[in-house]
């Protein structure tokens, strides 16, 4: 089967100010098998991911998810997206 490959990025008001710097966002690369997926990430992993500060929770302006280079045309369905620290 062919996988759906993305990347999942969350940028605060800091990343915005910054003028767009890599290094101010979370980036997370992931990918999709057919059918139902579960993806977990760590709300650590998305608060230290800036260089030099930490992300801002109470002000994320943006999530984006990206995806790429698959070779069927694809579709997905989100069914439930949130920031969560439990």
């Amino acid at each position: 089967t062919d996988m759906v490959h993305f990347m999942l990025g969350v940028h605060d008001d800091i990343y915005y100010r910054n003028g767009w710097q890599e290094k101010d966002r979370f980036r997370g690369y992931s990918r999709l098998d057919h059918g139902w997926n579960h993806i977990r990430i760590p709300m650590e992993k998305i608060l230290m991911a800036p260089k030099g500060h930490e992300m801002d929770i109470s002000y994320i302006r943006e999530i984006t998810i990206w995806a790429w280079q698959n070779r069927l045309p694809s579709t997905i369905y989100i069914d439930m997206l949130k920031l969560s620290s439990s």
